[in-house]
């Protein structure tokens, strides 16, 4: 109705009403959604958005969509996220921007889920930079770091408590089950693994099993990106020292439908208040030690994914066979993770410059830096940043990467082919990336930086300068 379509025009995205008539329309949008069923307002509002579409998309018109905010749910976000991925890619930066904006406004836990994805892993910078800084605001405003509202963000993917969902053909069903390579898999009443549930037969019920199969079609789909995410995080947990307290380490990883697939896969700590760790592995009715004893931890313990640095080399190798003997596969690098260090002149300066120097194209170092977890500086003249920040939790150290100098938009692989990490150093505590743009000063001795900060700084530089010698 013409009432409807004002409100929708009245009131503002993302913001609280400060006139009467936005207030008016808030008001009348808040009954509109507690009279309508849910899926009545989802089809209205994406009907609207393709009216809007078939029209090309006027811009004057793009209030339209504000639909999709007021009336949205999960079906929404669904179908909404892969339009904003690749809207960059159709030249419509601002629409996928207008995107993000309608997910934090329906700001379901699966928008917010949508936003962070789209955060840490897209191919167009900007946008993943927009997304990281909703995030941020976000987390501000529920008084959470970045990393503490993305524990809260992983999707379920629709699995029950035990982290199990099963595919009904009627006669027959699929249970999901996940290998260790972490491929999603269909597991019939048989015990035989498949890579998916069969083409529905002649005895499988007409409704319920083509329905089934595009479910889990859509559900491999979704469990496969999510992880792709977690174990990037896990990883990056891994290596800046990340600790959970002990509560939110049960709720938010242990016991989560998802992530309780990945978690008996890595080897964990609890650590004391002077960071010594105690190691264990995690089992459905336990927690037990190299020799297979129960560890009790206390409530006060602080819990993280155990770098093999933070092990003795005997303690290593015992988790290891113990890894062989289980036949588990961790998603990433740990206990034979490859061990780096400065040469001994290097040790005596501030800086690591040893691997650094090597020409690559600026989209491969921006990538590279960006993979690894470092965080770009802050933007000055031209719209051009020097430096890349990661921050080492467990050290409390930030380690700044200066480089020549990369464009903001990504367009300086226009006009130069080549550019070039100078050197590494790092200052004590977390640093803004504002704080240290065209930074020139010295960083803490090398001497007194440990060995695992140092490892995994090394590591970086050592892919970039690997890319930049293939080519």
């Amino acid at each position: 109705s013409e009432a409807l379509l004002r409100a929708l025009f009245e009131a503002p995205l993302g913001a609280a009403p400060t006139t009467e008539a936005e207030r008016a329309a808030h008001t009348l949008l808040a009954e509109l959604r507690q009279r309508v069923p849910e899926a009545a307002g989802e089809a209205f509002a994406w009907q609207l958005y393709e009216l809007w579409e078939a029209n090309d998309a006027p811009s004057k018109q793009k209030w339209l969509l504000h639909a999709l905010a007021h009336f949205g749910g999960d079906a929404t976000v669904a179908r909404l996220t892969p339009l904003i991925r690749k809207w960059p890619g159709e030249s419509q930066h601002q629409r996928a921007v207008l995107g993000l904006d309608l997910l934090r406004a329906i700001g379901s836990d699966a928008a917010l889920s949508a936003i962070a994805g789209i955060a840490q892993k897209l191919k167009y910078r900007a946008l993943k930079q927009r997304a990281s800084e909703c995030l941020d605001q976000i987390a501000c405003a529920r008084g959470l770091s970045a990393d503490e509202l993305a524990d809260r963000l992983v999707p379920e993917c629709g699995l029950d408590a035990q982290g199990q969902r099963s595919f009904d053909y009627g006669p027959r069903q699929f249970a999901f089950v996940l290998s260790p390579e972490l491929v999603p898999m269909a597991r019939g009443a048989d015990g035989k693994l498949r890579k998916a549930p069969p083409k529905p037969g002649k005895s499988d019920d007409e409704a319920l099993a083509p329905a089934a199969l595009s479910e889990w079609r859509a559900f491999r789909k979704q469990v496969k990106d999510a992880l792709a995410i977690q174990v990037d995080r896990l990883e990056q947990a891994m290596v800046s020292g990340r600790r959970w307290p002990l509560a939110d380490w049960e709720r938010l990883l242990r016991a989560h439908p998802l992530l309780r697939h990945v978690v008996p896969s890595l080897l964990w700590a609890a650590y004391d208040e002077a960071g010594a760790p105690r190691p264990f592995r995690v089992t459905p009715g336990a927690l037990l030690d190299a020799a297979g004893a129960p560890v009790e931890l206390d409530e006060g313990a602080r819990v993280g994914v155990i770098h093999a640095l933070e092990l003795e080399p005997a303690e290593r190798e015992a988790w290891n066979d113990r890894w062989d003997e289980l036949g588990l596969l961790a998603p990433f690098p740990q206990l034979d993770r490859e061990v780096l260090a400065p040469s001994a002149d290097e040790l005596k300066g501030d800086s690591l410059r040893e691997l650094a120097g090597a020409d690559t194209s600026p989209s491969q170092l921006r990538g590279s830096l960006i993979r690894a977890g470092w965080t770009r500086g802050a933007p000055q003249d031209a719209g051009i940043l020097c430096e890349h920040l990661k921050y080492f939790a467990s050290a409390d150290l930030t380690a700044i990467a200066i480089h020549e100098g990369l464009s903001v938009s990504g367009g300086d692989d226009r006009w130069t082919q080549f550019a070039r990490l100078e050197r590494c150093l790092f200052l004590r505590g977390l640093h803004a990336p504002g704080d240290v743009a065209w930074f020139e000063g010295e960083g803490v001795p090398l001497r007194e930086v440990p060995a695992l900060v140092l490892s995994e700084v090394l590591r970086d530089m050592q892919a970039i300068a690997r890319r930049a010698a293939e080519g």
